[in-house]
């Protein structure tokens, strides 16, 4: 009778352990919630000579949304532009660009750069996701800002189970770019459960034929990226708390590397 009761409440112990190490993925923030999105996007281009220091651009974009509405399995949104922060050097040649700058204060270039961004400054999304995090909808632009927002591969849908450390799921998605149809292939594995986060591992990769001219000519040139990083889940809203994804894309013979950012604060 004391062997049965004793591996009674080692079998109790496991599911017990099993349960508190395993969690159930979803999309559940508080209506009225708001946060701030502030993505840091660095690219550094390849070597034109060796000689030359690599030509390197960094942008942080800062976005503010809110939840305005919740309804069973539909969480609406909306999002507007916050700030954007440009810098380019090149050589011994330096560029800022700063959104939240007054006219005057910009330089030429800065301003030409200023009146190319009227589109996204004015920028109001209506997002639609539902409770595992897929964007079923985007309201209020076209094209490529509505496209950025629906897919990419910076968001997360979550699997339908719940997952325990070492889980891995996998997404697939399309995304247009420049005109250009780009397949988005994610895979997750969850690396890490604490009491208010779990953190994920991506492998991914991008790929598609990008039509560029060339002498007077339009050609395709296959272009692959791939996708490598973490992200920060809390676990108890779904909200992405953090992610460091570094991208690397061939083109042409050539490498480029893009380290991008994301932090998501509640306000």
């Amino acid at each position: 009778m004391k062997k049965i009761l004793t591996l009674l409440l080692a079998v109790i112990s496991l599911n017990v352990t099993a349960q508190k190490d395993s969690v159930l993925l979803r999309f559940n923030p508080e209506k009225g919630s708001e946060y701030l999105l502030t993505m840091k996007m660095e690219i550094e281009f390849p070597k034109i000579k060796a000689d030359v220091p690599n030509m390197t651009t960094t942008s942080t974009m800062e976005m503010k949304s809110k939840v305005i509405d919740i309804k069973e399995d539909i969480i609406t949104q909306k999002t507007h532009f916050a700030r954007m922060v440009l810098d380019t050097e090149m050589q011994d040649k330096k560029f800022h660009y700063d959104s939240s700058m007054k006219k005057e204060e910009m330089d030429k270039m800065a301003q030409e750069i200023d009146s190319k961004m009227s589109e996204l400054k004015s920028l109001t999304l209506t997002t639609i996701t539902n409770k595992r995090g897929k964007v079923l909808e985007v309201k209020g632009a076209e094209g490529k800002y509505a496209d950025m927002y629906k897919n990419n591969q910076y968001s997360v849908e979550f699997p339908k189970k719940a997952v325990g450390i070492g889980s891995t799921w996998s997404g697939t998605s399309t995304m247009n770019f420049q005109g250009t149809n780009l397949k988005i292939d994610n895979q997750y594995t969850v690396k890490e459960i604490t009491d208010k986060t779990v953190v994920l591992t991506l492998d991914g990769t991008i790929a598609g034929n990008m039509s560029v001219e060339a002498k007077k000519e339009k050609k395709d040139i296959k272009m692959d990226i791939e996708l490598k990083g973490d992200a920060v889940v809390d676990k108890k809203t779904g909200q992405l708390v953090t992610s460091d994804i570094v991208s690397t894309v061939q083109i042409m013979g050539q490498k480029v590397t893009t380290t991008t950012t994301l932090t998501n604060k509640k306000l």
